[in-house]
């Protein structure tokens, strides 16, 4: 009777635990990793990353002959026609 009480017990506290105490515990893990990360690189909204990007120039490819944008006055409509083939009318 004993062993089985301890049994029941068990696996009570390992069921509880499961449910509530380790996703706690794995949070509580996370915001620290995540705080001690942001701490070492900046966070995304940081200024100092505003700052870097300044700092970097963009690079820019411009392709001889071609233009970045097209007028949609230059723009022809083509009308296509369906052409039905004679073999497959049988």
């Amino acid at each position: 009777m004993k062993t089985l009480l301890t049994i029941i017990t068990i696996y009570l506290f390992f069921r509880i635990s499961v449910r509530y105490l380790f996703p706690w515990l794995l949070k509580v893990y996370i915001k620290k990793v995540q705080k001690r990360y942001y701490e070492q690189n900046g966070s995304p909204t940081d200024d100092n990353q505003q700052k870097t990007n300044k700092n970097n120039p963009k690079v820019t490819i411009n392709y001889p002959g071609r233009k970045k944008h097209f007028d949609i006055d230059n723009i022809e409509y083509t009308d296509y026609e369906e052409i039905k083939d004679k073999d497959n009318n049988k």
